[in-house]
């Protein structure tokens, strides 16, 4: 049975968790679902729903999270009365709506819960470990932010890695839903893109190692810089593609002319659609040492790109090693080598570029990812 949804969106990017708020969107959409969204600000997601559209609106509000560096004591207090001030207005605002589920897109949105209606089944989507994996800072201690999530009906996460890791330090306890990052139908015609662009290539050009992600210090680029660099020293024809944009780009920069492999790097910034990059790639690396799920490798899968990522977090829910992609642990040593060998054996590329493909398409699409949660809707009836 369709049901009214409204989406709040933590921020207005076409970032890893917006991007999957915004498929479900427009998913339940196609679906009968009456769909409404509110962001921030407006920016790229808000330009998303005007081209499907998908109806919005813009209510400013601050969060109550930092990244990277905890406020003082006052600072936080001011922050605090902001959002608390903001959130209840929101809520207000959302009461009137009298939509069945208010769907809250990450844990950055926990001190809303306590101000919206029980009335209305409220879903918590947790997409990120938090500290460990983005160096966030909650602006309350972590007793009231347990107390706030425990309002939503339901807490989702985003791989198992991030259920475990709030059951053992918050006692939070729900269940998963894995991200779809495409429908089967361009699952299956990246494939195609792929293979076409393989023989075109074939034999002729330098072995393209790609990475695509925000350039911030939780990703792991700085490694694979390093590894490069080790790769070039044993004379390996090699390139980098950098695909992404964020606050070490500089430092990045800097340590691939350091390391004297500036030339063979390329840094290509923001993109809106990264597809005609994953195209060029040989091999695509995600070694982030905190990741929750890890949307680009199931993207560089659905093409059927061979992938090396890093033995931890979500990452090991989207690999299976030796078949669907390589782990390795997450040093530049490590992942030279895995990625010398891959070099030198195109057939195991090619082995674990089509498994990984078969894996996404099974378990990443976009279908089947609204259909499970339109099953978790259903049950919070």
């Amino acid at each position: 049975m369709s049901k009214s949804i409204l989406f709040v969106s933590h921020d207005n990017q076409l970032l890893g968790a917006t991007r999957s708020l915004l498929e479900l969107a427009v998913g339940l959409r196609d679906k009968g679902w009456t769909t409404h969204l509110i962001f921030p600000a407006s920016g790229p997601a808000t330009k998303y729903c005007e081209a499907y559209n998908v109806p919005f609106e813009i209510i400013s509000f601050p969060l109550p999270v930092t990244y990277y560096k905890q406020l003082s004591f006052l600072k936080r207090l001011s922050r605090i009365l902001k959002v608390v001030t903001r959130f209840r207005s929101l809520a207000r605002l959302i009461a009137k709506g009298n939509y069945d589920i208010v769907y809250l897109n990450t844990q950055t949105l926990y001190l809303l819960l306590p101000f919206v209606s029980r009335k209305q089944s409220i879903i918590l989507h947790v997409r990120e470990f938090g500290f460990i994996g983005l160096n966030m800072h909650y602006v309350l201690p972590h007793l009231a932010v347990k107390w706030c999530m425990r309002k939503a009906g339901k807490i989702l996460f985003n791989s198992n890695a991030v259920r475990l890791y709030f059951e053992r330090e918050m006692d939070i306890k729900g269940e998963v839903l894995y991200n779809g990052v495409m429908p089967r139908k361009e699952i299956i015609a990246a494939r195609k893109l792929y293979l076409e662009r393989s023989v075109q290539h074939n034999g002729t050009q330098v072995f393209t190692i790609g990475t695509v992600g925000a350039l911030n210090p939780t990703k792991g680029q700085q490694v694979i810089i390093n590894a490069l660099h080790l790769l070039k020293r044993r004379n390996i024809p090699c390139r980098l593609l950098v695909v992404g944009d964020g606050k070490m780009r500089n430092e990045l920069v800097a340590l691939a002319k350091e390391l004297d492999v500036y030339q063979e790097t390329k840094f290509v910034g923001n993109v809106s659609d990264p597809s005609k990059y994953y195209l060029e790639m040989d091999v695509f690396v995600h070694v982030a040492a905190h990741e929750a799920f890890g949307r680009v490798v199931a993207e560089a899968q659905a093409y059927g790109i061979a992938v090396v990522a890093g033995n931890a977090g979500g990452l090991t829910e989207l690999i299976e090693h030796n078949h669907s992609g390589l782990l390795c642990e997450i040093n530049a040593n490590a992942l030279a080598e895995t990625l010398e060998h891959l070099f030198h054996n195109p057939e195991l590329r090619l082995q674990l570029g089509a498994t990984g493909h078969d894996t996404c398409l099974a378990k990443f699409n976009a279908e089947g990812y609204v259909e499970n949660f339109i099953h978790i809707a259903d049950s919070m009836s």
